[in-house]
């Protein structure tokens, strides 16, 4: 008796099985990449997001500042006024941006975007007693 020996069918589902196998494989580490892909995706996404409202507010308490200025300057209450206006849409862009920081488990930038709408809330007081 001969040893075994494998016949021409066995050789070829041999081949077929493993070629099956290393599809599955390759589409394994696949969906892998993309899984932990997402993760870095939805961070970037979040920072752009964050990075993007902290720049909108940045300009827009620049302008407040230039209509608190045009105010004081020549006593117009349409520039208080319109402080008033930038004020409330910073502070709507405030509240989004902690949630975002929120969302993005940012604890210590939430804090500092808390603090930031205290100060902002107490502004808005004022100016709201002066063009009163």
């Amino acid at each position: 008796m001969r040893g075994f020996t494998f016949r021409l069918t066995h050789k070829i589902v041999a081949i077929g099985i493993v070629g099956i196998a290393g599809v599955i494989l390759v589409g394994g580490m696949h969906v892998y990449g993309e899984s932990a892909m997402a993760v870095y995706r939805d961070a970037s996404e979040n920072a752009h997001t964050i990075s993007a409202l902290s720049s909108k507010i940045e300009i827009k308490l620049l302008e407040g500042r230039r209509a608190e200025k045009d105010f004081l300057l020549r006593n117009d209450s349409k520039k208080a006024d319109s402080q008033i206006d930038i004020a409330k849409s910073v502070a709507a862009d405030i509240d989004m941006l902690h949630g975002k920081a929120i969302a993005a488990g940012r604890s210590d930038l939430a804090r500092q975007i808390e603090a930031m709408r205290t100060s902002l809330s107490n502004i808005r007081r004022i100016l709201s007693r002066s063009s009163n």
